[in-house]
This record gives C-alpha cells, sequence and structure tokens, in this order.
C-alpha cells in the first residue's frame, strides 16, 4: 500500500464522523419530483422505480428500478420519478466527516449510480438505519446507528480511490485539525484571520497559504460556507425562528442573513425550509 494511501486511510480511521439525518423506506406515488434542490448532505437512495434526475449543467441521467442514486453536498438536482405505479424509494440524507466541516465527499467521488448486489445492500442499510432513527433512542440504537453508518459508506466507496488533487489537505490535516474545530465550535461568534493563525500557532501569511492550499479557498470563505451549511441543516432540521438560526451562524442582522443566504443558496431562509419539508426521494 502506498504511504499516502496508507496516511488517508489512517485520517478517515481517526476523525470519521457519521451522521444520519433523516431517512426511511417511502412508498413514492406518481407524479412526484423533488423540484430543484441543493442538500447540504449525501443524498442516497434504491428506488424500485424508474426516474431521471436533472443538474443545472443540462445533464439528465435516467435511474432504472433497483439502481441507486448518490448526490453530494451542494449539488443541485431534480429527480422526476418515470414509473407510474406506486414504488418504494430506500433513502438516507447522511453527513459524512474526516475531520470538523471536511466533508469525505471533499476528498472522495462516489459514483452516481451503483448497481446490483452493491445497491441492494445500500438499500437494505437504508432501511434499517430508517428504522433505527425513528425507534426507541439509547445507547445501543446509537452504536447501531454508527455501525450501520460505516457499512453504508464502505458499500458505497467500494474500489474508490481519493483525488490526488486533494493529498495536500491529508498532509496539512494535523496542523488545521484545531482551526477547523474551532469554526465548527465558534459560528456565532466573530472569527478573524489572526485568531485562526494564532490557533494553528502561524504567522498571518503562513497560515493563508496553508489554508488555501489545503481546502482551496481562503480562511473568510470556507467559514462563510461552513456558516451556510449549519444554517441550512438548522432549517431542514429545526422549527427554531430565522433570525435565531442567523444568530446561531454568525449572522446577527436577519435582513443581512437573508440576504446572504438567497446570493449563496439561490432561495431565502422561508423559501428552503418550505422546499425541503418534505424529504423524501
Amino acid at each position: 500500500m502506498a504511504s499516502t494511501t496508507r496516511e488517508f486511510l489512517n485520517l478517515i480511521e481517526k476523525n470519521f464522523h457519521f451522521e444520519h439525518h433523516s431517512g426511511e423506506s417511502t412508498l413514492v406515488g406518481y407524479p412526484h419530483t423533488t423540484g430543484w434542490r441543493v442538500l447540504p448532505t449525501l443524498v442516497m437512495a434504491q428506488i424500485d422505480y424508474a426516474a431521471t434526475v436533472e443538474f443545472k449543467d443540462g445533464k439528465t441521467v435516467r435511474i432504472e428500478p433497483g439502481q441507486t442514486v448518490s448526490l453530494t453536498p451542494g449539488l443541485a438536482h431534480n429527480l422526476t420519478k418515470v414509473t407510474r405505479h406506486a414504488a418504494y424509494s430506500h433513502w438516507s440524507h447522511i453527513q459524512c466527516e474526516v475531520f470538523p466541516g471536511v466533508s469525505l465527499f471533499y476528498l472522495i467521488e462516489p459514483p452516481l449510480i451503483i448497481r446490483g448486489s452493491q445497491s441492494r445492500k445500500i438499500g437494505q442499510i437504508n432501511h434499517e438505519l430508517g428504522e433505527v432513527s425513528t425507534g426507541e433512542y439509547s445507547i445501543a440504537s446509537l452504536l447501531k446507528r454508527q455501525a450501520l453508518g460505516w457499512d453504508l459508506i464502505s458499500t458505497l466507496l467500494q474500489s474508490v480511490s481519493f483525488k490526488e488533487d486533494r493529498i495536500d489537505l491529508i498532509r496539512h490535516a494535523s496542523r488545521l485539525t484545531p482551526v477547523l474545530a474551532y469554526i465548527e465550535q465558534n459560528l456565532a461568534k466573530p472569527i478573524s484571520h489572526d485568531l485562526l493563525a494564532r490557533t494553528a500557532c502561524l504567522s498571518p501569511s503562513r497560515f493563508h497559504f496553508l489554508f488555501r492550499a489545503a481546502l482551496g479557498s481562503a480562511p473568510y470563505e470556507y467559514v462563510q460556507k461552513v456558516r451556510l451549511k449549519k444554517a441550512q441543516q438548522l432549517l431542514i432540521r429545526t422549527d427554531r425562528s430565522i433570525a435565531e438560526i442567523g444568530r446561531e451562524v454568525g449572522h446577527p442582522d436577519p435582513y443581512h442573513f437573508s440576504r446572504t443566504f438567497r446570493r449563496n443558496v439561490g432561495l431565502s431562509p422561508a423559501k428552503y425550509r418550505k422546499q425541503m419539508t418534505f424529504h423524501s426521494f
């Protein structure tokens, strides 16, 4: 095994975090469409019906009954059911992070369509995750959910390697981990470039270079992305007011929060929440 691959796997083993946001086995009628949406989670659905998925670049992909579609966080998509009779979708919305604020799918590109026994296994795991998540909350259910999460990700990523152009993230991970954790835990507070540089024990210029090399964006841009992702999650998963969510992600002015959210997501917070009320695939 190449040293870089071993380093990557060690990183995942030590820092991997899985969270099941929602999911179940849903009987889907006809007509059915998700509408255009952008989710902060990975969407994985094994469907018992034919469907098409449209993307903003004009590409349209057809999914056949029994296949699984996986859509990475932040990917705009619109799924439309083709089969006219009711059929099941075994779906999950999940979050996978290598370490705080960095999605596993920043490092790895999962296949868009999965077929055969691999797809059937994903459907079964999704079904079990839905049952565990809606059952009694306990230590046993928590451990089972994490075990199913590992099984789901390992099934999804069979024979998939990490992105070569993300190698700097792996090499700099130990230096950036305290910074990424600080950002994740302090979204409601002002976060300055100098403060993050001190957290990394680096000069501001060196920190900026290292951060951009690893994550592909300046620290300020990254903080804004994490704030928006957190806001999306809170809008979907809670009934908190939009003003309260804005304050929790560092935007105390509700008007400024709504304007920033619309500019980056394409919808106002209120419209985004309404559109995401129905989670089924």
